[in-house]
């Protein structure tokens, strides 16, 4: 681990970079490391570090995972930041994001799918433009 803004743990903050992009990334730590340099770490190597670097399933199919748990939780940066992701880094197709949110009608009703449609909306803009 080299010292920085923010403690790196090298294997985390790499594969952070190579879904979110380096720039998002390092804004994200930076944050975590104002409010607390220790727990910026444990987040490097238990989220990026460690559940991200499994090799159980591929990269796509983990973060369509978060995409269905985020829309549950109404977590809209979150969210939004993970559509934006799998699609322009992980090659997820729009078609695939738009129905891993529409299956959550199953288990969260149809108010947690019309945010998450709403959410899906703001980030293919942000994509787009």
């Amino acid at each position: 681990m080299s010292e920085g803004k923010f403690p790196v743990y090298e294997e985390g903050y790499q594969m952070g970079s190579k879904i979110f992009g380096e720039a998002h990334v390092k804004r994200h730590l930076e944050r975590l490391a104002s409010f607390d340099p220790q727990f910026c770490e444990l987040f490097q190597r238990y989220v990026y570090g460690g559940m991200y670097r499994r090799q159980v399933l591929d990269q796509k199919t983990r973060e369509l995972c978060a995409i269905a748990a985020l829309t549950m939780r109404q977590a809209t940066p979150q969210l939004k930041n993970h559509i934006k992701a799998t699609i322009k880094n992980l090659g997820a197709k729009k078609e695939e994001v738009l129905e891993v949110i529409l299956q959550m009608s199953v288990y969260g009703g149809f108010p947690t799918v019309l945010y998450g449609l709403g959410v899906y909306e703001e980030a293919l803009k942000e994509l787009e433009g």
